[in-house]
């Protein structure tokens, strides 16, 4: 169980598409553009009430990441400090020992191992809210990948290898389309079991399900 006592604030971004955070408003709890360097420092100096920081999305490439320094300080201020689904599971896996708590399965999967690397959750996405993602995050495809070989749709040494084949792209060009073509080229065809490559990838938006559980786990806290 979580510890977030109010006030809780939110960064959040394209995780939570295409739902709105109008869904998740309550009293005590303030939505913030994804993080970058700073953001959490500024929050802060800003308020004078030490609750819960929410940390879901964030900026990696138009702006410097938000930093280990200001996370730390922050939890030393007695700010609970909870990540989930992208930078926020990032940061919680590196700073697990430090106070931050992780949140959700793809916190789990960068907790658990030294191979998933920052790249895995990164994407396009429109500029302003609602955050509208244009690519497709490596982690998805990471999560249809293992459900494709549980259902022996695929063997693990061609998962594997398409995993690889996909990671050498850089993250702006991950889009399903793409995702399609690589999974063509190795003869696997999704639409039997699961449809289009969009219906397909619906099942595997494992940052979207962390954001909305932790969302509602934060109600319950």
């Amino acid at each position: 169980m979580v510890k977030a006592p109010f006030p809780q604030h939110v960064f959040v971004g394209p995780s939570l598409f295409p739902l709105s955070d109008i869904e998740f408003r309550r009293e005590g709890r303030v939505f913030h553009e994804p993080a970058k360097r700073h953001s959490v420092s500024d929050l802060c100096s800003a308020s004078s009430d030490r609750g819960t920081i929410a940390l879901i999305d964030g900026y990696f490439n138009e702006s410097m990441a938000v930093s280990h320094r200001e996370i730390c300080e922050a939890i030393e201020l007695g700010w609970s400090v909870i990540g989930c689904s992208s930078i926020g599971a990032i940061r919680a896996a590196e700073m697990v020992t430090l106070g931050m708590q992780g949140f959700g399965a793809v916190f789990e999967l960068f907790a658990g191992s030294w191979t998933v690397t920052d790249d895995e959750v990164a994407l396009l996405h429109a500029p302003f809210y609602p955050y509208e993602p244009i690519t497709e995050p490596l982690v998805h495809f990471r999560f249809a990948l293992d459900e494709l070989t549980r259902r022996c749709l695929m063997e693990q040494s061609d998962a594997a290898d398409i995993f690889e084949d996909a990671k050498t792209e850089w993250f702006g060009r991950r889009s399903l389309a793409f995702y399609g073509e690589l999974l063509v080229d190795r003869g696997v065809d999704v639409s039997e079991n699961f449809g289009d490559i969009g219906q397909f990838f619906q099942v595997f938006q494992q940052k979207r399900f962390d954001c909305i559980e932790l969302l509602e786990t934060l109600d319950a806290s």
